[in-house]
């Protein structure tokens, strides 16, 4: 189970026309227009191939409709800030997705700005693992130039500097909000997502020595599905060292935690599953990992 990139955007773009932009029908992209290229480059782990049917937009009666669907989607932790005095247009999440199906109609409505945006060479959409790696892996990177996107195999160390600032600062936010809320969590809640998840925050100042990381044991076998893809995600985050004291001194790994435990509360058919003996299972895990 791989983890979801994080998607980030910046538009120049005049406040009138950025309200004309959220009230004006989401267009239908064409797959002549750089999409190929950028797929076959891809690296994934299947050979999909991309027909033009799969080059979709949002089925959405609105741009705003859009924006609010995301925003509302509050386990991706989604940002959608006007900045009025420099008329620029921050959109993106934490949490976007590593399919790349599902990238074609985010960036299909980013790319559509093209035609309301001012001409700003500064202007570009990236995706990329912000959160679980070193943020060298991106899995999309246009540009903006004049009055139309383009596709760039590289991301641009500026791009990437100027993405990871403002990313750092909706990640601040988080923390804080959640330490205003109790995180991290009693050790001896009754609720069964909070027990799990002190004893996740627990795990760096364990898992990782100054000789590296310790064994990860095999994962139990869980009854309910989406308590199995979470416990996966997780050991993946621990096996490649991304849990950790080294990593941030625990700053991207709270970030990380924080994020999934979110994904948890707002995941309706994962909390049913939290509530079967997969939790016990799974938390038994967690201390065979402490030992």
């Amino acid at each position: 189970m791989s983890e979801p990139n994080s998607l980030f955007a910046r538009i120049k773009i005049k406040k009138v026309n950025f309200n004309v932009f959220l009230k004006a029908k989401p267009t239908i992209p064409n797959i002549e227009d750089g999409w190929m290229d950028w797929w076959e480059n891809a690296e994934m782990y299947d050979d999909e191939a991309l027909a033009a049917e799969d080059v979709i937009s949002y089925e959405a009666k609105s741009n705003k409709e859009i924006v609010d669907f995301w925003i509302n989607q509050t386990e991706t932790i989604s940002f959608s800030d006007y900045d009025e005095k420099n008329e620029i247009w921050h959109f993106g999440m934490l949490l976007f997705s590593e399919n790349y199906m599902e990238m074609v109609p985010m960036l299909a409505f980013l790319r559509s700005l093209d035609a309301f945006k001012e001409n700003d060479d500064s202007d570009f959409i990236l995706i990329y693992n912000y959160l679980w790696s070193d943020h060298k892996d991106v899995s999309a990177y246009l540009k903006f130039t004049n009055q139309q996107t383009v596709f760039i195999k590289k991301a641009t160390k500026k791009a990437v500097v100027y993405a990871e600032k403002y990313l750092d600062k909706i990640s601040e936010k988080m923390q804080d909000e959640n330490e205003e809320s109790g995180f991290p969590y009693e050790e001896n809640s009754h609720n069964n997502v909070d027990a799990v998840f002190y004893k996740m925050a627990m795990l760096p100042f364990v898992l990782f020595q100054e000789n590296g990381p310790k064994n990860i044991p095999e994962l139990p076998i869980f009854e309910n599905k989406n308590v199995e893809n979470f416990a996966k995600l997780f050991q993946n985050l621990c096996e490649e060292g991304l849990i950790s004291t080294k990593n941030g001194n625990g700053a991207k790994m709270v970030e990380a935690l924080t994020a999934m435990q979110n994904f948890v509360k707002n995941n309706e058919s994962l909390k049913i599953g939290f509530q079967t003996n997969d939790t016990l299972k799974l938390q038994n895990w967690i201390e065979n990992l402490m030992k």
